[in-house]
């Protein structure tokens, strides 16, 4: 059961795969949304360092800092971009 007062990823993830039928790693960009979603968690949860979950994404070592002013933003935002404008058209396409 999906708690929607206090949604996670994994929960928001299955909701919209199963009721739509479109697996998200099937829709072009979607590793640019999961890094940027996995670089968030290490902001917000790790202080900034990888975590368990990134290491096993992205390599890394538990702990270690996490350079963010090394990320290529331009690409991970314009990945972001794709990935939504790809997964709108998808949504539009199954409803015509």
């Amino acid at each position: 059961m999906v708690n929607l007062r206090r949604p996670n990823w994994g929960d928001l993830r299955k909701l919209f795969e199963t009721n739509l039928n479109i697996k998200f790693d099937d829709v072009p960009c979607f590793n640019n949304v999961n890094r940027v979603r996995l670089l968030n968690n290490c902001f917000k949860h790790s202080n900034g360092t990888i975590n368990e979950d990134f290491a096993k994404n992205s390599g890394g070592t538990e702990g270690d800092d996490i350079e963010y002013e090394s990320e290529d933003w331009e690409k991970l935002i314009s990945g972001c971009k794709t990935f939504l404008l790809q997964l709108a058209n998808k949504i539009k396409n199954r409803r015509a």
